[in-house]
């Protein structure tokens, strides 16, 4: 189920961003491997700071379907979790679904998604 939700999330991603549009990556906290501030002398800016395995993916699947990015530490350094009562999420994927949403809306309504 949660693979089937992340291809779904990314097939909405790919059928809303264009190359010249900006996608604000969620990440749920800094982690090593996953997501690390660069150790280094410079003075880094925007994705740069980062490194990582979810650094590297992120980089990649972005070049696959050809949208611009920015890394961001999840407000609530959740991964995200379903709320029943709310019926939505919190967390990085909360933060990334919101987004989408936001993208695909059309004319006040949410938008028709294309698979």
């Amino acid at each position: 189920m949660s693979y089937l939700m992340s291809v779904n999330n990314l097939r909405l991603l790919q059928n809303c961003t264009t190359s010249s549009q900006r996608v604000t990556v969620p990440i749920p906290c800094q982690a090593a491997p996953y997501t690390m501030l660069r150790e280094t002398s410079e003075q880094m800016t925007g994705n740069d700071r980062y490194e990582g395995f979810c650094v590297d993916l992120i980089h990649e699947i972005s070049e696959i379907l050809g949208f611009n990015y920015t890394i961001k530490i999840a407000d609530d350094a959740q991964h995200g979790k379903f709320d029943k009562k709310l019926g939505r999420w919190n967390g990085m994927i909360g933060e990334l679904l919101d987004q989408v949403r936001r993208r695909t809306r059309v004319g006040g309504r949410e938008g028709q998604r294309r698979n």
